[in-house]
């Protein structure tokens, strides 16, 4: 299975490598200082996984990392790392978004007073002649028109900002048809909070990328809703880790839940 490609859900030589080493290295310190029974299972485990991934082998794979994180669960304090990312501001201003219509990223002025007050960054579409209700402490009511440079329709809009300021939803009715259409969008860029990634700290590093691990060889073995389970479980323990984000997202791609990746990989674009 190593010689399947990226779009076949490859587990890659490289990561493989990257996490033996760091395994490696987190169990071999850790043994030194807590030769407990419990560890010395898990990092034989985790010999017979690098093993099996080296050999082709994603059963084995999923066979052995079980054995490593479930010794590792009697040892290991699994509370999540990291804390979660920064709640983003409920307002507009500032902002960006991937809407849903068009599928473009809608970027608003610092100020909603410009006539047109939001665009995307080939001036496809336009947001002008905008008005707001509601301030920092409730729901934001945006209403106004749109314009369509492209394919010349026009329309008014009125969408809603949901309370934590990471999503909105409304609609948009279209001049040219006179059809009302459901409208969302889904924040890329935070209004002023700066997040960064963090590796997962020194005595959970090697749990993470056991997860990783694993959750890659289910994709392989066609098991994305267990891959999904890895996931979730590695962006749970290391919120503010990539690796953890970037199998979530192509694990839902597998399940079919188109919605689920994009805001897994929204929350990967707000680590970067």
């Amino acid at each position: 299975w190593m010689s399947q490609d990226r779009a076949g859900r490859n587990l890659r030589s490289s990561h493989i490598e990257q996490t033996i080493q760091s395994v490696d290295e987190i169990l071999t310190a850790a043994l030194v200082a807590n030769p407990a029974a419990a560890l010395r299972e898990a990092y034989k485990a985790k010999v017979e996984a690098d093993d099996a991934a080296q050999t082709n082998q994603p059963s084995q794979v999923v066979t052995a990392c079980t054995a490593a994180l479930d010794a590792a669960a009697t040892v290991c304090d699994l509370s999540p790392a990291h804390e979660p990312l920064e709640v983003e501001s409920a307002v507009w201003e500032g902002s960006s978004w991937i809407e849903s219509f068009w599928g473009l990223t809608l970027s608003f002025e610092d100020s909603l007073a410009t006539f047109e007050c939001a665009s995307c960054a080939e001036g496809q579409l336009i947001l002008f002649d905008c008005a707001v209700t509601g301030n920092d402490d409730t729901v934001q009511l945006l209403s106004g028109l749109y314009e369509n440079r492209a394919d010349g329709d026009t329309g008014e809009f009125e969408v809603t900002l949901a309370a934590d300021g990471r999503t909105f939803d409304g609609t948009m009715t279209s001049d040219l048809t006179g059809e009302d259409s459901p409208w969302s969008g889904q924040r890329t860029i935070s209004a002023g909070a700066a997040t960064s990634a963090e590796s997962p700290p020194a005595q959970l590093r090697w749990v993470h990328q056991l997860l990783l691990l694993r959750g890659e060889a289910h994709l392989l073995l066609a098991n994305p809703t267990m891959a999904r389970a890895d996931a979730e479980v590695a962006t749970t323990l290391c919120c503010r880790t990539p690796g953890g984000w970037e199998l979530l997202a192509r694990s839902m791609d597998a399940c079919g839940d188109v919605d689920a990746a994009e805001e897994a990989r929204i929350e990967l674009a707000r680590l970067v």
